[in-house]
């Protein structure tokens, strides 16, 4: 009899276990891309609890909200008239378009802005526009 509570027991754990790493929940401020073997397999916009497959399904999520950067204190820089100036700066950006959010830039429309900006910047680093 104590055998079979031990046995339950352990299958219990092991089902909640698999259970919780099968589950995840999208923010209403949140995307989310779920990766299988590092492919896109869907795109989560809508805000709610999703399910994947466990240690073989990845999840990343993006903030669609206005972030901002701002630096600490002004920079000093120097014109071309060697006169120091001090400049203060921030950035302001959001996220647009998630699935372009990735390191390979292929699966992007190439209309799209990021697609254009990530080529402006390819074609100057590099001085082609492939």
């Amino acid at each position: 009899m104590k055998q079979n509570i031990g046995v339950v027991l352990v299958a219990t754990v092991v089902v909640l276990v698999v259970l919780s790493l099968s589950m995840f929940v999208v923010d209403q401020r949140q995307n989310a891309i779920v990766f299988r073997f590092g492919e896109i397999v869907s795109i989560k916009k809508a805000p709610g609890l999703f399910f994947k497959l466990p240690l073989i399904d990845n999840v990343r999520f993006f903030d669609v909200r206005v972030l901002t950067i701002e630096s600490s204190e002004p920079e000093r820089f120097l014109t071309s008239e060697k006169k120091n100036v001090l400049v203060d700066l921030f950035v302001k950006w959001r996220i647009a378009e998630v699935d372009c959010c990735r390191p390979s830039m292929t699966d992007c429309a190439p209309n799209s802005a990021i697609a254009r900006s990530t080529m402006w910047y390819r074609a100057s680093a590099t001085g082609s526009w492939s």
